[in-house]
């Protein structure tokens, strides 16, 4: 008796916990569609959000491309102003260089009238040196 009283409990504690499974396994089909139906509405977002980024995508590049000419244009210009600016520099640097080649002739002409007056000088001063002590 005591053997089919434990065989009786056990089967209705088999029960119990067969129902227990049944309802656990009854919410983790529910989560899941749950979770189904969240994915599914991730889906369609995650494809607004992949028009978006084309969209966005585009209009960046439009813009990329339209800095990236006015980048070049610029680049274009400035390549044209060094040139100028190195053509007028090599101008300058001709035109002082003569400038400084006429003033060494001026400066050697100079000079060159200068010794001839301290020569002149010097010839007379020895002239009157040798007049005075009767050299001449």
């Amino acid at each position: 008796m005591a053997l089919s009283v434990l065989n009786i409990a056990a089967e209705i504690s088999m029960e119990e916990r067969v129902a227990r499974l049944e309802s656990n396994v009854e919410h983790i089909q529910s989560d899941i569609s749950d979770i189904k139906l969240d994915i599914r509405g991730i889906r369609g977002e995650m494809g607004e959000i992949r028009g978006e980024m084309k969209e966005m995508d585009q209009r960046l590049s439009s813009k990329i491309d339209s800095v990236k000419d006015s980048v070049v244009a610029l680049a274009l210009k400035t390549e044209q102003s060094i040139a100028v600016l190195t053509l007028k520099t090599e101008q300058s640097i001709a035109a002082l260089a003569l400038k400084t080649e006429q003033s060494f002739a001026a400066l050697n002409i100079s000079r060159m009238a200068d010794r001839v007056w301290w020569l002149m000088m010097s010839a007379g001063l020895l002239a009157v040196v040798a007049r005075a002590f009767k050299w001449i």
